[in-house]
This record gives structure tokens, C-alpha cells and sequence, in this order.
């Protein structure tokens, strides 16, 4: 099972963009940013809910793509106001796509990213798939305006927001700033 974890790749994102936590965690204590993708395109239209338990999955081990998905989007259940989702992209997935073509949800597109992106290292995002950027409430305002412009040059489309500290509460408030 080592080998398949190996060679498998995992994208990680979140429903929440306003949980402290995540931006503490995962974004330089609040001076990086939270970049926003359409749930519609691929590579999110594949993922999966990761499943919040306060036991390990039960696995049977071997090549079994189920299994490793399985493993592989299960966490502790402390870990659920992280809200996440989760795109595995198996190595050996079958060259065969015809069951992905037949099923309504997956149009020509995402069937094309399944067959060209399989396992891990680094694939192409889509410009469109990119919505907006929030930056957290620590990024300096000369940070916010150099990557706001250049996301402005190549992504026109994109939306800019900054998170914000709420005051008299242990909350984020995220804020439109274009």
C-alpha cells in the first residue's frame, strides 16, 4: 500500500476561506492568500469530501484504487472545521474512460484532465478555474498590490478580497477590495 500512497498525487482545498485556524496553518499566519476555484471545472468537479472520524479506516490492502481513495480521504475527526476536499489522482488509472464519458457530471474537459493528469507532481490549472484570491489580514499592502496586479494582467476575470480581523470576536470578515 506504501508504493500506491507513493505514487499517488492528492490536491487539498476547503469549503471555509474565514476559519482562522486554516489561515494560521496554511497561509504564513495570515500574510499569505487563499486562492478561490470553481467547483465546476476540474480539477475540483472531482473532488471528494474528506470523511472526519475518531478512528482510522479499516483498509484491505493491494492495488485497489477504492482503498487508496478510501485511505486517503479519511482525517481525524479534530480536524473537521477544516471542511476539506480532496482530488486524488491515482497512478494506474485505467487507460479506459468510457465510464467516465457516460456519466452526465464529468463533461469532455474534466474526462481529458482524468486521462492526462494521474498520479502525483504538478498539472495545469485552467486560467478560468482560478475565481479570486482573499488575502489574509497580515499580507502587506505592497504584497496585496503586487500580485493583484499581476493576477490582473493574466486572470482579467478574477475577484480580489482581503480577510479581516472582527474585533470584538475570534472571527475573519472577508472583505471585496476591487
Amino acid at each position: 500500500m506504501n508504493r500506491e500512497f507513493k505514487n499517488t498525487g492528492v490536491f487539498c482545498t476547503s469549503k471555509d476561506n474565514t476559519h482562522p485556524l486554516m489561515w494560521s496553518h496554511y497561509a504564513d499566519n495570515h500574510r499569505g492568500v487563499c486562492i478561490g476555484f470553481s467547483a465546476l471545472m476540474p480539477p475540483l468537479a472531482l473532488a471528494q469530501p474528506v470523511i472526519y472520524s475518531p478512528t482510522r479506516p479499516v483498509l484491505k490492502f493491494g492495488n485497489n484504487p477504492d482503498e487508496i481513495s478510501k485511505a486517503l480521504c479519511h482525517k481525524a475527526d479534530f480536524w473537521q472545521y477544516e471542511r476539506e476536499y480532496r482530488v486524488i489522482s491515482l497512478p494506474n488509472a485505467s487507460g479506459d474512460l468510457s465510464e467516465f464519458s457516460r456519466d452526465p457530471k464529468f463533461d469532455f474537459e474534466t474526462v481529458r484532465f482524468i486521462h492526462e493528469c494521474r498520479g502525483p507532481g504538478l498539472f495545469r490549472i485552467p486560467k478560468e478555474v482560478i475565481q479570486s484570491l482573499c488575502f489574509g489580514c497580515k499580507t502587506a499592502p505592497s504584497e496585496i498590490e503586487e500580485v493583484s496586479s499581476i493576477a490582473k494582467l493574466h486572470l482579467p476575470h478574477i475577484e480580489l478580497w482581503r480577510a479581516k480581523m472582527v474585533h470584538d470576536r475570534y472571527e475573519l470578515h472577508i472583505e471585496r477590495i476591487d
